[in-house]
Parts: C-alpha cells; sequence; structure tokens
C-alpha cells in the first residue's frame, strides 16, 4: 500500500486545532527524526503504533502558518 498523500494522489484540508486556520503537510512524521529513522524500530523512536496500523496508515505532521501549531494526521493507505 502507499500513501496517497505522499505520492501526490489526494490533498487533505486539515484545520488547526487552536486557529482554525488550513495546515501545511510538512511531510511524513518519521522524516522529523533523521534521515534513518523510517528503518529504526518503532519502541526506539517512542511510537506506541503498531507494525500493522503503520503499514495501513501513513502519519503525517501539519504546521500552521498562523500560530505555529504542529498536528500529526493519520492518512490511510489504500
Amino acid at each position: 500500500m502507499i500513501c496517497p498523500l505522499c505520492n501526490g494522489f489526494q490533498n487533505v484540508d486539515v484545520k488547526c486545532q487552536r486557529c482554525q486556520t488550513l495546515l501545511t503537510d510538512s511531510g511524513k512524521v518519521t522524516d522529523f527524526f533523521g534521515p534513518y529513522s523510517a528503518y529504526e524500530e518503532y519502541e526506539t523512536l517512542g511510537r506506541i503504533e503498531d507494525d500493522e496500523a503503520m503499514e495501513e496508515n501513513c502519519i503525517h505532521c501539519f504546521f500552521c502558518p498562523a500560530c505555529g501549531n504542529l498536528q500529526q494526521v493519520t492518512i490511510f493507505k489504500g
């Protein structure tokens, strides 16, 4: 399965929980932990998701240009 957001097949409009401004997709959360984080064990990175859930979903980090809030959004691969 592939992430439709990572591959440009889909756009997602997500509003900031703080100020309701549209957020900007900043990429996969794993990209923020370093260049090899996608290959590391989930426990090492402090994640609680299990392997099966990670194969079905891609977690993206969204940034609010108005207030600087960061939000994680789960994108279904499929």
